[in-house]
């Protein structure tokens, strides 16, 4: 990684190899959080080829990490012009930008227009991270049946072992544990530590949904020690705020935020995922409020400045405790 990214910053050479350096390097830039970076990069890509499906991809996400939506949604609507391909980008980008502000039905709406073009396309890895992001918005409008069925179709579109922890967690929240299971002891039975860290993370969702705390944070813990991800600070503030650890859950929300870049997209993918951002400030409430810290309130707002027209159980709950509080 240290070499791709010292190649990248070489912007005098703008040959094939070299542009792809330096799109690496603007999606690096953009997991660390380095946003401007980041955007400077994929910018310096599109000088040389303004249609360079990727750069523009990564300008997207640089953009919409500096908060600067509207402009992310219009570059997304310069890769939608772009073939199949950046269609179908542009699309899944466009989704998660209405998911992040809480605008599902919009969100929804892309989706289920893009997953058949996919399929069609033989473009299985891209219907089913789709299939997953209408999961998660189903999931939120509480429409438990849609997201089990979208959670079945990513599992039969792609084996990828991220896909199917993250339907292992869709399947979790809709009640199917059986199903998340199966796909924990699927992945914990590799050999390779991606799927055993993604094993152990649904193994560590499925303990907490039974309220075994301590076998929770052990099998987060054991993720954690495998690839300390994102994924893994978020699973075991949640499984130490349920525990009543506030002090501990304080510090792992508060990790998902000094690590927001890698939030962008989680699994490393250049597949965006900022809809996972505002809960974290939900959580990070209900940790200060654990606390009696003043800073509950603040976390409450910016939750709900985030996604101000978004509905579920999140918002009800930040609106609840802001009045009472």
């Amino acid at each position: 990684m240290a070499k791709a990214m010292q190649a990248g910053k070489d912007a005098a050479d703008l040959s094939p190899k070299a542009l792809v350096q330096r799109n690496n390097y603007a999606l690096y830039a953009i997991y660390a959080g380095d946003y401007a970076a980041g955007a400077q990069a994929a910018g310096e890509v599109l000088q040389q080829d303004p249609t360079y499906p990727d750069a523009l991809g990564a300008l997207a996400m640089a953009q919409a990490g500096q908060g600067d939506l509207s402009r992310a949604a219009s570059t997304y609507g310069i890769l939608q012009a772009l073939g199949v391909r950046g269609a179908s980008m542009a699309a899944m980008g466009l989704a998660d930008l209405a998911f992040y502000q809480g605008h599902q039905n919009e969100g929804i709406e892309l989706l289920e227009k893009s997953i058949p073009a996919d399929i069609a396309a033989k473009d299985q890895s891209s219907a089913a991270t789709k299939s997953i992001a209408l999961g998660q918005a189903h999931l939120a409008k509480g429409k438990k049946a849609q997201a089990l069925a979208a959670a079945d179709q990513a599992v039969k579109l792609s084996p990828d072992p991220s896909t199917a922890m993250a339907a292992g967690d869709l399947y979790i929240e809709a009640g199917e544990t059986a199903k998340a299971a199966k796909l924990a002891s699927q992945l914990s039975s590799r050999i390779e530590p991606e799927p055993q860290m993604y094993g152990a993370l649904v193994e560590g969702e499925l303990a907490l949904k039974k309220n075994q705390i301590k076998d929770a944070i052990d099998a987060f813990q054991r993720a954690q020690k495998i690839s300390n991800t994102w994924l893994g600070h978020f699973y075991l503030g949640k499984a130490y705020l349920q525990n009543g650890s506030f002090t501990e859950a304080d510090s792992e929300f508060e990790a998902c935020l000094k690590r927001r870049g890698e939030a962008s997209a989680v699994f490393l993918d250049d597949v965006p995922t900022f809809r996972l951002l505002p809960a974290v400030y939900y959580y990070l409430g209900r940790a200060q409020e654990g606390l009696k810290s003043p800073a509950a309130a603040e976390s409450y707002r910016t939750f709900l400045q985030m996604q101000p027209q978004g509905g579920g159980e999140l918002i009800t709950d930040a609106r609840r405790r802001l009045q009472t509080n």
